[in-house]
């Protein structure tokens, strides 16, 4: 059913016409404007130039790629659950690179695109603007994931982003993991209260493979000391506030005998300790989680405690989110591959199809035994190698 560009009508109580022009890319008619208009041939010539004029915000069914790569990442009702610093980004990529391509600058429709544009895009970025292969990559993936979604919706006879040959980023700056020595010494540590949870940060890390973000929005009422579990349901960042985890993340994690300690360390001295308080404290604001400042600092101290300086952390290249390297490396040796992959929260198919166990379910009571035992039993063997020393 074809439709009129635009529809003149009259409201009640208002002696002017107005307007509204239909907008085939939505399917649905615009907002109505007033023409200013009492009389219906003079509205609808004012209309007829209204909507040349542009004034209804009409979008054309098949925009430019560029306009159309723009609008997509400023429409935040696509976007539910990402975080804005991402959407953000992906904006700034386009109107920075993507649109510095000729091809595209010179106005290539949304429905001309090719994949052959797109390689040459990719070609472009790598060898005329000297991305680094990762750069590369973001950028492109902010032109992919709008052109799939078209395609997806039929926008588009194909999809452009199949077969695509990018640059492979070269895995030379893998993040280092602690040993597990280092991380019963950071359990050993004594510490004066106002830095106590400077060790439970990095202990949520080591030991429950919590993420950054996971520390900072963990609240006293998802740590069940009676069954021995964390409940991992919220995550926090500073442009988006409390949000739901990582896709696939939230979950549970058990609470071993060296965090256990460390955790009750912490209760006893914190200044707020009601379901709703965060477990890593902001001092200075009850109601938010601790800075990011805070994390990084309780970071870089707690390492220097236990005879890890500065130099030798950037050598290692250590840091907080490598942690969690390290949680999965002792549940790989104390459990297995499986249970290391479901512990640490990975999810993607792609993980889980590395692993044939598959059909075990990770009993948290178990798993907690087990690595409580291996932990006492590499401490035992610390203690006895430094008697005989």
């Amino acid at each position: 059913m074809s439709r009129a560009a635009f529809s003149v009508y009259r409201r009640a109580g208002s002696p002017y016409y107005y307007a509204k022009a239909w907008d085939p890319a939505n399917a649905r008619y615009t907002s109505g404007k007033s023409t200013g208009k009492e009389k219906r041939t003079d509205a609808i010539i004012e209309a007829q130039q209204m909507l040349e004029a542009g004034d209804f915000g009409v979008r054309s069914k098949d925009p430019t790629v560029l306009t159309f790569l723009a609008d997509f990442w400023q429409n935040e009702n696509r976007h539910r659950g990402k975080s804005r610093l991402y959407l953000e980004q992906s904006a700034r990529f386009v109107t920075d690179y993507v649109a510095s391509y000729p091809t595209f600058a010179a106005g290539v429709l949304l429905s001309k695109v090719r994949r052959a544009d797109l390689q040459r895009l990719a070609d472009y970025l790598n060898e005329e603007r000297e991305l680094t292969p990762r750069m590369v990559q973001r950028v492109m993936q902010a032109a992919k994931v709008p052109l799939r979604w078209a395609a997806t919706r039929e926008m588009i006879p194909r999809d452009p982003t199949l077969g695509l040959s990018l640059p492979k980023c070269e895995h030379d700056t893998e993040r280092g993991i602690l040993s597990l020595e280092e991380v019963i010494a950071i359990a050993d540590l004594e510490l004066p209260d106002r830095n106590r949870r400077d060790k439970v940060i990095l202990l949520l890390a080591a030991l429950a493979g919590m993420r950054r973000g996971e520390i900072r929005a963990l609240q006293w009422r998802d740590v069940d000391f009676e069954s021995g579990e964390i409940r991992i349901r919220r995550n926090y960042t500073d442009e988006d506030g409390i949000k739901t985890p990582k896709k696939g993340s939230a979950g549970r994690v058990a609470i071993y005998a060296l965090l256990d300690s460390a955790l009750c360390d912490l209760r006893a001295v914190s200044p707020w300790i009601g379901p709703k308080d965060f477990v890593v404290p902001n001092i200075r604001n009850r109601t938010a989680p601790a800075p990011i400042a805070t994390i990084r600092r309780a970071f870089t101290r707690t390492l220097d405690a236990i005879g890890i300086d500065e130099t030798q952390r950037a050598d290692r290249r250590l840091m907080l989110h490598g942690l969690r390297h390290t949680f999965t490396s002792m549940h790989r040796l104390a459990l297995n591959d499986y249970a290391a992959q479901r512990l640490s929260r990975h999810k993607t198919k792609r993980m889980m199809e590395h692993y044939s166990d598959h059909e075990s379910a990770i009993d948290l009571a178990v798993a907690r035994d087990r690595m409580n035992r291996h932990f006492e039993q590499f401490r035992s063997n610390i203690d006895k190698d430094s008697s005989s020393a």
